[in-house]
């Protein structure tokens, strides 16, 4: 088997699906924070693009300030540190029973979808939401938050449903149902009702060689709102890109 590194012609070759891609861990936030609305087929361009560098080099398990001080650092000859310290930490709301079941920080929501990959079919992730769902907030991370929300659920209960069918078949109906508690099945009875609707939906739009409308759907079960104190037109995202707050509009937030 020839295992030498073949040239790229074509860029696009490197290119993955970004619902089934695997994180490389290269990119930060941009790979665990940012949604997949965001083409990140870029990030492994960017990274073959340094890594191919003749000067570039990473070394992973290195404490700066522990590991390797600023003093060591000159000794070293390296005459730059560039201190990239992150994505600050989820903004937690000084009230009470701001954690309770049912309530989540949005990059803490973000980040559970990217790294746990629930969305993917193969994934085991437990990432449960139910609608109608409010995100609070105006900037750039509620709006991701709101339209990754209205983007998961279809896919969520149509996993479900899947499972559940698998589950069945193995052990009977009745004996999966006894698994559950009574607001457990009541949950699991909405899912898989809801479930049924996206998959009718999906054989209505191929029969008529359509494009599935899942924003409909999920509209009539209560969708996805986002909740700001003042205008959008004064919030953050709205100052910082307008066209996130247009797009977000567009696929059935209100």
């Amino acid at each position: 088997e020839n295992n030498l590194p073949q040239p790229i012609q074509n860029v696009s070759d490197l290119y993955e699906a970004l619902d089934e891609r695997i994180m490389a861990g290269f990119g930060g936030v941009a790979e665990y924070g940012v949604t997949v609305r965001w083409d990140k087929n870029f990030l492994k361009i960017i990274y073959l693009t340094l890594a191919r560098r003749k000067h570039f080099h990473i070394y992973g398990g290195v404490r700066f300030g522990g590991t390797l001080r600023i003093e060591d650092a000159w000794d070293l000859g390296v005459n730059h540190i560039a201190i990239a310290t992150g994505a600050g930490r989820p903004t937690v709301v000084e009230m009470k029973n701001n954690l309770i079941r049912g309530v989540r920080k949005a990059s803490d929501f973000l980040m559970a979808l990217q790294l746990t990959g629930a969305a993917k079919k193969s994934s085991m992730a437990s990432l449960q939401i139910r609608l109608p769902a409010i995100v609070i907030g105006g900037g750039l991370t509620a709006i991701d938050t709101a339209t990754e929300l209205m983007a998961y659920y279809p896919l969520q209960v149509e996993k479900i449903r899947e499972r559940f069918k698998i589950l069945t078949h193995e052990f009977g109906e009745e004996r999966v149902w006894s698994m559950f508690a009574a607001e457990e099945k009541g949950i699991l009875e909405e899912f898989l009702v809801h479930a049924e609707a996206i998959q009718n939906e999906r054989k209505r739009a191929e029969a008529s060689g359509e494009l599935p409308n899942f924003a409909q759907l999920v509209r009539s079960w209560g969708g996805v709102s986002i909740a700001y104190r003042k205008n959008m037109t004064d919030s953050p995202a709205y100052r910082l890109n307008h066209e996130e707050i247009i797009k977000s509009l567009e696929e059935g937030i209100f």
